[in-house]
Order: structure tokens, then sequence, then C-alpha cells
């Protein structure tokens, strides 16, 4: 029986400290991953894969080595989700409030 074995990682995005742990064959399930990301600072930030602060993701291992791992994986996902237009608007809309 295989131990299971779980890599958490820090990581900078846009200014916000993000911890992500990676595990490998989830429940024994060959090519399973699980990615959890949490907001480690500033604690209350937004991501554009969550509004909580926490994301928990299983996908396949394929899918998170080819973007170079799971920080790569996790730096192309926000990259991509910060791009859409419903993002945008969010920050925008958050930058007005800042000012009132």
């Amino acid at each position: 029986m295989q131990e299971e074995t779980v890599i958490t990682e820090i990581m900078e995005w846009e200014g916000i400290t993000l911890s992500v742990s990676c595990e490998r064959d989830y429940a024994t399930m060959t090519g399973l991953t699980h990615l959890s990301i949490h907001v480690l600072a500033p604690s209350t930030s937004k991501l554009p894969i969550t509004g909580t602060g926490y994301r928990s993701h299983f996908l396949s291992e394929v899918e998170v080595e080819v973007l170079g791992g799971p920080l790569g994986y996790v730096r192309a996902w926000l990259d991509a989700e910060a791009a859409t237009p419903e993002w945008r608007e969010q920050q925008q809309a958050a930058r007005q409030m800042a000012l009132f």
C-alpha cells in the first residue's frame, strides 16, 4: 500500500500569498490529483477562482504536469480566470468602492 503524501508550497500571485497543497494519486486513484489552494495574506483577498479564499480542485496528473507542476498549474489557472470580463468588472467595482 502506497503512503499518502501531500506536498505544500507557497507562491505569490498579484501580491497575494497562497498555500498550494498537492496530493497525487488521491484516495489511491492512480492519476487523480487533488489541489488545495488557500489565501494566506492578505487574508481577505479574493481570487478569480474563489471568493472565499479557499479552493479544492480535482484533476488529472497529466493536466498538472503539462503546466509545470502544481504551482505552474495554479498560476496559469489564476491568470486565465483573471483575464475574464467578469473578474475585471469585479476588480473595477472593488476599486470604485475603495474611493468612497
